[in-house]
């Protein structure tokens, strides 16, 4: 499954980052690695994502590195790493 950045998002900031919520909605205690398969960057920000080509338009939170948050094409994230909900 591809996966595509939500760019202009900033402004819907959470009372803690994103990468925060991501954490609490997961279940993870520990700042993973980004999530985009290739990328071995440490994650810095919880960025918001969706599906390509899907009909679920809901958006995700998936932990990102800055450079990978920033891109305009879609790809496919690292199987370990689970998106949460933007949303609950």
């Amino acid at each position: 499954m591809k996966w595509k950045n939500i760019h202009g998002t900033g402004d819907n900031q959470a009372s803690k980052s994103w990468l925060e919520v991501w954490k609490e909605r997961t279940g993870h205690k520990s700042t993973p690695l980004c999530g985009r398969k290739g990328c071995g960057n440490v994650a810095t920000l919880g960025g918001h994502v969706k599906k390509v080509d899907s009909s679920d338009n809901s958006w995700y939170l998936l932990p990102l590195c800055d450079s990978c948050n920033k891109l305009e094409d879609a790809f496919e994230k690292k199987e370990s790493i689970p998106v949460a909900p933007a949303a609950k």
